[in-house]
């Protein structure tokens, strides 16, 4: 969808070793922040349409909703 950032973790660093637990820098997560904050016109518009039909989708009767409840009923009719 192109609304993705990439943060990037120190996975090497030992959590307590120098007495900073930070795995993500606040700079990082700043920088990250501010990408997003910096889209263009065209990608709100299309965030703001995915954001639409995500809520469509969850709310009763709504696809995820109802794949949901589909998927629950069958388990529940088939346990032994």
């Amino acid at each position: 969808m192109g609304f993705g950032v990439e943060i990037k973790m120190d996975y090497r660093k030992e959590v307590n070793s120098d007495g900073n637990d930070d795995i993500v820098s606040a700079g990082e997560i700043e920088r990250g922040v501010r990408c997003l904050m910096e889209l263009d016109n065209e990608k709100r518009e299309r965030l703001k349409e995915m954001s639409g039909k995500s809520r469509k989708a969850v709310e009763s009767g709504g696809t995820s909703s109802t794949w949901l409840g589909r998927f629950i009923q069958d388990v529940v009719d088939h346990q032994p």
